[in-house]
C-alpha cells in the first residue's frame, strides 16, 4: 500500500507531521471513511494544540472496526508459524 505524509504549521506556529496516510482510489469502498477520519484526526490535533509527529495508521487502528482496518491495510497473517 502506498502511504503519504502531511506536514504543516498550525496557526499557533507549531510544526505538525502526520505520516502513514493511505492513498486510495476514489471508488474504493473505504475512501469516504478514511477521508472523514483524517479530517477528524487533524481537527483533534488542532484542538489539542499538539505539535510533533503523529501516525494516522495508529489512529485508525484505535478508531476503526478491525475488519475494515485489515481490509484497508491488507494484513496477512502467517498460519502455523510458516
Amino acid at each position: 500500500m502506498i502511504t503519504k505524509s502531511l506536514e504543516y504549521t498550525t496557526h499557533t506556529k507549531k510544526q505538525v507531521k502526520v505520516c502513514d496516510i493511505p492513498v486510495l482510489d476514489k471508488d474504493h469502498p473505504l475512501n469516504f471513511v478514511v477521508t472523514t477520519r483524517l479530517q477528524l484526526f487533524l481537527l483533534k490535533i488542532e484542538r489539542d494544540s499538539c505539535s510533533g509527529s503523529f501516525s494516522f495508521k495508529e489512529y485508525l487502528k484505535k478508531n476503526m472496526k478491525w475488519k475494515d482496518y485489515e481490509e484497508l491495510f491488507e494484513l496477512n497473517q502467517l498460519k502455523y508459524n510458516a
